[in-house]
């Protein structure tokens, strides 16, 4: 099994067939002290699902929302060992950008 952020990691997201990015919101997520060194990658959440990509050069500008935080922390969320909620409003994943647009597309439908 890929070790979490890995370049193996990566390569088994990539095959995402059928996945329209139209109309996703974009994501750029950076996350500092990986054993990769520092790795930028996106996200593009839509209705049709979620899609994980290494960051190419322009992903920053065309992300509408931004990330940040360092692997620990990433980790612990990754393996449900911290809620995503309890990492933002303690610090430890910085958020910036329209997240009005990521709350409607990430909220649970009722």
């Amino acid at each position: 099994m890929a070790r979490f952020l890995s370049p193996e990691w990566f390569a088994t997201l990539e095959d995402s067939s059928g996945f329209g990015e139209s109309g996703a919101v974009i994501v750029s997520q950076a996350v500092t002290n990986t054993p990769w060194g520092d790795i930028e990658y996106r996200t593009a959440i839509s209705p049709a699902g979620t899609r994980h990509t290494l960051a190419a050069t322009t992903v920053a500008e065309a992300a509408r929302v931004r990330l940040a935080t360092d692997y620990e922390t990433a980790l612990e969320v990754h393996e449900g060992r911290l809620a995503v909620s309890v990492a933002i409003l303690s610090g430890r994943i910085k958020v910036s950008g329209d997240i009005k647009k990521l709350a409607e597309l990430t909220r649970r439908p009722s």
